[in-house]
């Protein structure tokens, strides 16, 4: 078996990007859901980051 190797040079994505659209796809509105931080502060389980079209 032959395994081929591929460098991403179209549209290199960050991993905020892959959460993003795993709760779309899941039917999670990350940017209403939010954690507390050990200081009690809010953070968002996703930020303003686009959804992959290449996974909807």
């Amino acid at each position: 078996m032959l395994l081929q190797k591929f460098a991403v040079v179209d549209r290199p994505i960050d991993h905020r990007e892959i959460f993003t659209t795993l709760y779309h796809n899941a039917e999670i509105d990350g940017k209403k859901i939010s954690l507390q931080d050990s200081a009690g502060r809010p953070q968002f389980i996703v930020d303003d980051f686009e959804r992959m079209s290449e996974l909807i």
